[in-house]
């Protein structure tokens, strides 16, 4: 029988949030999104079920490289239930008010906006609340991003990256192979990687402590391994479900050693 990862579930006018607790992953349910932007639930429904279809409007095309569905099983009642990933959903609530010019649609974006500008400017400025800053986890995960990048190493090969990217979209690195960051550890990335207005001049891997880099490298392994599988993006997700959630093989544990 497989593991259904814990998670956080609430319900406020309707709409369904959802959290998961081992990774902060969030989601909305689609009848939650449906209130959100003002789109009928069949037919938003219908948009997601297939995003190369001719009907699908083609202001929707910048949803096809992103997640639907969360790398982790959910379930409610007994049954599976598939919220769509916070990242998507608010793209979609974007493109439904630029394009559509929904009232529910502004009134979300309007809602999570100083939220979401508050919580992206604190972790640009490393800022973190004084009870995180004075315990020994911070204190830990700090000590695990390097000031200093130590030389560049290659994990994938050009072509496999290539192939992954042309699966996942561009944010693969971010999305599977450093999710396991902590909100902290991310804070002092934002703080420690140069940057130019070509962008980052160094990699995350080289911000990592030596003493992390060989569980790194045995997790990259394994999720190159899913990349060369992988035919689709949907297989690649559900390999990757498999892999590293439902037996409980996960191996970046930060906590150890």
């Amino acid at each position: 029988m497989s593991s259904i990862p814990e998670f956080i579930r609430t319900e406020q006018n309707g709409i369904e949030y959802f959290t998961i607790v081992a990774t902060g992953e969030c989601a909305v349910s689609e009848r939650g999104l449906a209130l959100m932007s003002g789109v009928d639930r069949q037919t938003m429904r219908r948009w997601f079920s297939d995003l190369a279809h001719t009907g699908v409007p083609k202001w929707l095309e910048p949803l096809r490289t992103m997640p639907l569905d969360l790398a982790h099983e959910i379930q409610k009642n007994g049954k599976d239930i598939k919220p769509i990933p916070a990242k998507t959903a608010f793209k979609f609530v974007f493109l439904v008010a630029q394009n559509l010019k929904k009232i529910q649609a502004f009134n979300t974006i309007e809602l999570i906006g100083e939220i979401g500008l508050t919580s992206y400017i604190q972790g640009v400025t490393g800022w973190l609340p004084i009870a995180l800053q004075s315990s020994p986890e911070s204190r830990t995960a700090l000590d695990r991003i390097l000031d200093d990048a130590k030389p560049y190493k290659v994990f994938f090969e050009p072509l496999l990256y290539e192939k992954a990217v042309k699966l996942m979209g561009v944010k693969f690195y971010w999305h599977y192979c450093y999710d396991f960051l902590t909100m902290t550890e991310r804070c002092k990335l934002n703080q420690v990687r140069q940057k130019t207005p070509q962008g980052r001049i160094d990699y995350i891997h080289q911000h990592i402590s030596p003493a992390t880099i060989p569980k790194l490298e045995r997790y990259l392994d394994r999720l190159a391994v899913l990349v060369k599988q992988a035919k689709n993006a949907q297989h690649f997700r559900t390999m990757y479900q498999k892999q590293f959630y439902d037996n409980q093989q996960m191996e970046i544990d930060f906590d150890a050693d």
